[in-house]
């Protein structure tokens, strides 16, 4: 479990792998998933601090 939590917590930061990699085509889905989220979540909280800060 946690080596799945650990995945988890790389994949969203997108710091990258590096002592672990995904294997199969559903741990890909995830994984691919998992990365434009948390790109999504990093964009989308850096939009709302700068407006907040132009304001």
């Amino acid at each position: 479990m946690a080596c799945v939590l650990h995945f988890s917590i790389v994949t969203f930061s997108t710091v990258g792998y590096g002592n672990i990699i995904p294997d199969g085509l559903g741990s890909y889905i995830i994984s691919a998933s998992q990365i434009l989220i948390g790109i999504l979540f990093i964009a989308t909280l850096t939009s709302v601090t700068i407006k907040k800060i132009l304001k």
